[in-house]
């Protein structure tokens, strides 16, 4: 071994027992003496960073945010690599007494001290960890390999323990996550609501000023174009070194002329490898004069190795290369969360020349883009300019008001700064709850006139004149070169373009489960520009929300097709182009429990009378069903009475996936991924659908686990997985004597996955009943509450003679049925079933539907 290698081993080694000796005793001791002392200061937030002295990029678009809303912000450096150990001890004996009166502590890197000792429930730690995607392993994911603390360590100090959620890039990565930071018992912590320091790609004004610091800093790139290169570190944390393979003097003698070389080191590395003296016109090293984020917003082409930094890079859409000399080296010491070759965006090289000839393809213009938008929507697709306020709503959520539920989104902010959590009317104390509502509901209605009646569809209109030309009926704005209302003349309207596809979801963060089959399609296509847009509906405040939906109608404006899967009352208030077909992928298959203008007379949902005034269902191209026997039950719903040609029975695109057998054994490696126990073992799945309404959702109670598990044996496992409206902590708790047999996967397995495991499916009045039957297997209506439910949202057919299985009002008969279900199944009911409402399913639909939205002229919109 080298002898300063194994010298440091040796350093630490006997620096463990200080070690364990402060985490274990001092800290948890400081912190429950300051915790007793004082209650929690709700309005207290702490930003933690343990690497850096300064506020790192990871935190200011955040930290703005939280103390424009009126919260004591304060910045905690430990600053674990810049200070000596009794720095460093004393720096955290200080954080420990400050997290004992916070109320929220963000981090951006592990953090054993905030993980060391119980905190108060009052208290929450968000990790916004400092990378995007998933690309080297980290924490638990290379406790066997050579970098990082071993797993003994990790278990005794755990950098995460207190960690409550973590905000992630995209739903891809969320398992590499939960398997790095051992949150496989929280997987609801983690969470694709982006990267908030990724939103300032997405702000002109900050490209704009990267670029003129570009410039003051390097005068030679006016002109030129710009190769950065910015490669990770080798070693470890506290002793990194950069890499020195790259031959300057070589890369200036073939690029020279037309580009200029920007280097940005990891900002771990101490020791910066020279520019050569006669190169100095020709490269820079700027790691320690402009930021990372800057430069990736500046650079023309990226040549890095390891690095995180593609993740944020495949958002400009720009070339990348990588310079990958030591690969086998690398991939043994740390180890990758995807095979290395299969996931880069680019070329792999690993000498000087290579990385020329890359150049000299980009300044050709022969670098194909595809992959670098594929690996984009892939990795990146939550991180759209508006993750910061999706972060901050998660951790202080608006309440949704009463009624809220037709409103375009949370509460309408007051003119002074205050905390989220309070609503417009909470400034009136004196008022009567009662009083307060009908004043809210009337403040949120003027809202949605006002959105939907005007300011969304001017942002259409303006979108579609061309800029600096003056549209009739309108005004010009000479500030931003925009038509103030009326529409766009003859000859001023902006062409559609026909690369460009969007697919809205109207609530949540992350891509549906009834986009994913057509949106990879689209995505991994060159030919489409295939973009993910989240309204943010009940999550964000309302004017936040009016914003993206202004944005949303900006960019429909040019787009060819535009994606649905749900209701929307945004898009149908739009004076949409013939052009532009709009196709509504419901997300559910069938016609089971009755929506939209069907429950119009019933508790659930609105009213007709505002369902007429904001329609939800305008504007429609194609609604693809599952069958021609549900298409009267979506007229009914969407009010397309008498214009059915516009439903088509051409299958439900999310159904394809049962037909494909690579999905299936991924299914079932997901399934034994998230629960082992589950390996070789019968699946009873249970899948009820939500209780209340979608802005307040609460889930049904289970059935009595003890019962089934006494009735089905140990060769049976339970899996439950609740409706996702329904938030952690409002899903009823596994009883602990039943924790070896039932176990709730919601959050960690998709529902596909799930039903594709299952040999028996119990539900109450989920749709899921339709995919199901595609595997013609055995089903149980467990349904307690069945009149309730019929008077409040009611079905489309009469339930017990709709359903292709018994059911059941009491665990009793349920336990009965599933103990006999094996030698007593008779699949014709199923296949009755199936046949009757999932005959467009069979592994082609998402084939036809594209074929009707960007490709057959099947007509103009009815």
């Amino acid at each position: 071994m080298n002898p300063k290698r194994l010298l440091g081993t040796a350093k630490r080694m006997a620096r463990l027992p200080f070690r364990h000796a402060v985490l274990d005793c001092e800290l948890p001791h400081i912190y429950k003496r300051a915790a007793a002392a004082a209650p929690v200061d709700e309005r207290k937030v702490l930003f933690v960073s343990q690497r850096l002295g300064d506020v790192p990029d990871d935190f200011t678009l955040l930290m703005n945010r939280v103390r424009a809303a009126g919260f004591d912000v304060r910045f905690i450096a430990l600053a674990r690599q810049g200070r000596n150990a009794a720095g460093y001890n004393r720096a955290c004996r200080d954080l420990a007494r400050q997290i004992a009166t916070a109320s929220v502590v963000f981090l951006e890197s592990a953090s054993p001290v905030v993980g060391c000792f119980p905190l108060r429930p009052e208290t929450r730690v968000v990790q916004l960890w400092h990378a995007c995607g998933a690309f080297k392993k980290w924490g638990y994911s290379c406790a066997e390999k050579g970098f990082g603390a071993t797993r003994a360590l990790l278990d005794r100090h755990p950098s995460y323990g207190n960690v409550c959620l973590v905000p992630v890039s995209s739903p891809e990565v969320e398992w590499a996550y939960r398997e790095a930071m051992g949150l496989q018992d929280r997987p609801d912590a983690v969470r694709a609501l982006g990267v908030s320091r990724t939103d300032k790609f997405f702000d002109q004004g900050f490209l704009l000023k990267a670029a003129q610091n570009l410039h003051d800093a390097v005068p030679e790139a006016h002109g030129k174009r710009v190769l950065l290169y910015a490669p990770t570190f080798r070693g470890e944390l506290g002793s990194a070194k950069a890499p020195a393979q790259l031959d300057v003097r070589a890369l200036r003698a073939e690029l020279g002329d037309d580009w200029v070389l920007v280097v940005k080191h990891h900002p771990l590395v101490k020791a910066l490898p020279p520019i050569p003296v006669d190169c100095a016109d020709f490269a820079f090293d700027l790691s320690r004069s402009m930021n990372i984020d800057e430069l990736l917003a500046c650079a023309d082409a990226l040549v890095t190795d390891y690095s995180s930094v593609i993740f944020e890079y495949s958002l400009m859409g720009r070339p990348l290369c990588f310079f990958a000399y030591d690969l086998r080296d690398y991939d043994d010491w740390r180890g990758f969360y995807y095979p290395y070759e299969q996931m880069c965006p680019g070329p792999i090289v690993s000498t000087t020349g290579e990385v020329a000839a890359f150049a000299r393809s980009v300044q050709a213009g022969t670098v194909d883009l595809s992959d670098v938008r594929a690996f984009r929507n892939r990795f990146m697709s939550a991180c759209d300019g508006h993750a910061t306020e999706r972060i901050f709503c998660e951790i202080w959520p608006v309440p949704v008001s009463e009624g809220a539920d037709d409103t375009l989104g949370g509460t309408v902010e007051s003119e002074e700064r205050r905390p989220a959590g309070l609503n417009a009317t909470d400034a009136l104390p004196s008022l009567p709850a009662r009083a307060k509502a009908v004043a809210r509901r009337g403040v949120m209605r003027i809202a949605k006139d006002y959105g939907l009646g005007w300011r969304i569809p001017r942002a259409y209109r303006q979108a579609l004149a061309t800029p600096g030309r003056f549209a009739p009926g309108g005004e010009l704005d000479a500030g931003a070169g925009a038509v103030v209302g009326g529409a766009a003349g003859a000859g001023d309207i902006v062409p559609i373009d026909p690369r460009k596809v969007l697919f809205v979801e109207p609530t949540r963060q992350e891509l549906p489960e009834a986009f994913k089959v057509i949106w990879a399609r689209v995505a991994q296509d060159p030919a489409y520009d295939a973009r993910f847009v989240s309204l943010g509906k009940h999550r964000l405040p309302m004017p936040r929300y009016l914003a993206n939906c202004q944005a949303f109608a900006r960019e429909a404006a040019t787009a060819r097709a535009i994606f649905l899967c749900d209701a929307s009352d945004v898009v149908s208030c739009l004076p949409l182009r013939p052009e532009t077909r709009v196709v509504q992928l419901w997300h559910a298959c069938g016609a089971f429990k009755k929506f939209g203008m069907s429950t119009a007379e019933l508790s659930y949902g609105l009213t007709r009378a505002e369902i007429e005034r904001h329609p939800f269902y305008e504007n429609l191209s194609l609604v693809s069903v599952s069958s021609p026997e549900v298409v009267w039950a979506y007229a009914d719903a969407m009010n397309l009475v008498g214009r059915e040609q516009v439903i088509q029975p051409l299958g439900t695109s999310r159904t394809d996936v049962f037909f494909d057998d690579s999905f299936i054994r991924n299914a079932v490696e997901q399934v034994w991924r998230a629960v082992p126990q589950a390996i070789d073992k019968r699946v009873v799945l249970y899948a009820p659908t939500f209780r209340g309404t979608p802005g307040r959702p609460s889930a049904p109670a289970l059935p009595d686990l003890d019962l089934l598990r006494r009735a089905i044996g140990d060769d049976t496992v339970v899996l439950v997985k609740h409706h996702p409206h329904v938030r952690a902590n409002d899903r009823p708790p596994i009883p602990e004597s039943c924790r070896d047999f039932a176990f709730d996967v919601t959050g960690l397995v998709s529902i596909d996955d799930a039903l594709t495991v299952a040999d028996v499916l119990i539900t109450d009045y989920s749709s899921v009943v339709f995919e199901f039957s595609l595997f013609g297997r055995p089903m149980a209506f467990f349904a307690p509450d069945l009149r309730e439910f019929s008077q409040s949202r009611s079905f489309y057919y009469d339930f017990d003679d709709m359903t292709p299985g018994p059911v059941f009002a009491d665990s009793a008969g349920l336990a009965d049925y599933l103990a006999r279900v094996r030698d007593s199944f008779d699949p014709s009911e199923v296949a009755a079933f199936r046949r009757r409402f999932m005959s467009a399913c069979d592994g082609y639909a998402t084939d036809r539907i594209l074929s009707f939205a960007l490709v057959d002229p099947w007509g103009e919109r009815r």
